[in-house]
């Protein structure tokens, strides 16, 4: 889904993924996860995504509302089963979004 739908690497997807935990690092968590895989040089981000996949990369985790502490505020605020809903719907604009982005920036 990421490589297809989003069309970024797939260490974004595992960064998306671990975002989970703190969003607020999730750009840091990309730029570990590149290093790790691709070696010193993807500290660069440009090295190894172009400018449409970092903005869709940006979108995806800015439009995406769960994260752990999030997701506790919301089920304290509402319980499990909005929290829940609110997350899923939130992740799903953010997924959605992003797939279009990425193919308005492609086909640009």
């Amino acid at each position: 889904m990421v490589r297809n739908w989003l069309g970024l690497p797939s260490v974004a997807g595992l960064a998306l993924i671990f975002a989970f935990l703190r969003k607020e690092l999730a750009l840091q968590l990309l730029v570990s996860l590149a290093v790790v895989q691709f070696g010193p040089q993807a500290a660069n981000l440009a090295r190894f995504m172009s400018p449409a996949q970092l903005f869709t990369y940006a979108t995806v985790v800015s439009v995406s509302v769960p994260c752990v502490a999030t997701f506790a505020a919301l089920r304290a605020e509402h319980g499990w089963r909005p929290a829940l809903a609110m997350s899923a719907g939130s992740l799903a604009i953010a997924l959605g979004a992003g797939g279009l982005i990425a193919r308005v920036l492609s086909a640009a």
